[in-house]
């Protein structure tokens, strides 16, 4: 796991910092929230999502499901 990433320059300045904190991730979450998160009922998937100019092709996600 990484900690915290440090990046020096050549007369020992320190350019880039950073710490990480670890996150619970969905254990952490309250247990409604996750509860809607996983009973979301989609009429179907969405393949394409246009967005202004930008247009975003969605793969096949049915082995997930």
């Amino acid at each position: 796991m990484i900690q915290a990433i440090m990046v020096f320059n050549n007369h020992g300045k320190p350019r880039l910092v950073r710490f990480y904190q670890r996150f619970g991730g969905l254990s952490a979450a309250p247990a409604r929230a996750v509860s809607a998160v996983k009973n979301i009922n989609l009429p179907e998937i969405p393949r394409n999502i246009n967005i202004g100019d930008l247009n975003i092709k969605v793969p096949n996600l049915s082995q997930f499901v």
